[in-house]
């Protein structure tokens, strides 16, 4: 019942993991100030420049915001690592071996 609660455990963690690393992601949702502005003075203005500047502060606020989630998922793996390998270590994930006993000398 251990052995089955343990296996059963590791692959909800696994499966909740690939939930979240699947699940698609808004990286342009917390703008920074430079951003709102860049997006403000292209409305008010649009032009060449101005639509190049809101591409650069675009580019830049993806790249910032994807970092934490790059960082989660490293963090996760090696994590996840770290688990099976100590598990396998301390002999959870192996089978067990029935014992044999050895029959009594002389005795019938």
């Amino acid at each position: 019942m251990k052995r089955m609660f343990i296996i059963t455990t590791i692959m909800a963690v696994f499966f909740l993991e690939a939930c979240w690393v699947l699940t698609p992601r808004n990286l342009v949702s917390p703008k920074s100030s430079e951003t709102i502005r860049a997006i403000h003075a292209y409305q008010a203005n649009p032009s060449p420049e101005g639509e190049r500047l809101l591409m650069k502060e675009i580019h830049r606020d993806i790249k910032r915001n994807g970092r934490p989630y790059a960082i989660t998922f490293y963090a996760m793996v090696l994590g996840d690592i770290g688990f099976l390998v100590l598990l396998w270590k301390n002999g959870i994930m192996r089978r067990e071996r029935p014992e044999v006993s050895e029959p009594a000398i002389g005795h019938s």
